[in-house]
């Protein structure tokens, strides 16, 4: 995906948020559990889209006292582990994240410093065609190596 199909659908996307958002004040609200509770404020401003609910709180609140309950007890325990395990998890991907692109930027210069540290220490250097490998492929047929065969044979 090119840059331009990337600006260009994330133009479009804003796009269509603008005429549903427009199109949303004029008529009913077509965001869920609005029809019921009338409790969701939608908010656009520029590239800024806020949407404000209180439809899940009776829910949350549901979940908050059965998870302080003493019988709950083992579910709670479980969801912090899998947060702690959550956070844990992304530590260790940023790591590994930088720990592969410190090894790449070795690469680069590892490879870097071997293409600009070898200099010749003759006047005249020959090149050296008889220890180059030609990789035979149906669509890439080497002609200088060929060439250069046929030539060393002539000779």
């Amino acid at each position: 995906m090119s840059i331009g199909t990337l600006c260009l659908s994330l133009a479009l996307l804003w796009l269509a948020i603008h005429a549903i958002n427009s199109r949303a004040r004029a008529r009913n609200p077509i965001l869920p559990l609005t029809a019921r509770l009338r409790t969701t404020h939608v908010s656009l401003h520029h590239l800024h889209l806020r949407i404000q609910s209180t439809a899940y709180n009776s829910a949350h609140d549901r979940l908050t006292t059965r998870l302080a309950s003493k019988r709950w007890e083992g579910v709670k325990r479980a969801l912090i582990v899998f947060y702690d395990l959550g956070a844990a998890v992304g530590v260790v991907g940023m790591a590994v994240g930088v720990g592969v692109l410190l090894w790449t930027l070795g690469e680069l210069g590892v490879g870097l410093v071997g293409i600009f540290g070898r200099r010749p220490k003759g006047g005249v250097v020959k090149r050296a065609l008889e220890s180059a490998q030609v990789v035979q492929t149906s669509l890439l047929k080497p002609i200088v190596s060929l060439s250069s065969s046929l030539y060393n044979n002539c000779n």
